[in-house]
């Protein structure tokens, strides 16, 4: 999804939502691609933490994927 954009920089990926939060604490990004489904608690969550936390900077996108087991977004800047 961000390969070949060089306007975009990946910061960091998470593959859990407890792990998206931890990240996005120590990183923050401006923009989150979350995934709804997420292993250790889902996306929904995650976005709710990460967008009280950082509602000034920070914009998050979230999408679900049809496979429980899709690979985990990656925030960005």
């Amino acid at each position: 999804m961000l390969d070949g954009r060089p306007d975009l920089e990946v910061v960091g990926t998470a593959s859990s939502g407890p792990e998206g939060v931890a990240l996005c604490a120590r990183l923050p990004p401006d923009i989150v691609p979350m995934d709804l489904r997420m292993p250790g608690g889902n996306g929904v969550d995650a976005t709710r933490r990460i967008v009280a936390a950082h509602a000034d900077t920070t914009r998050v996108a979230s999408a679900s994927s049809a496979s429980p087991t899709a690979r985990p977004r990656s925030p960005v800047r």
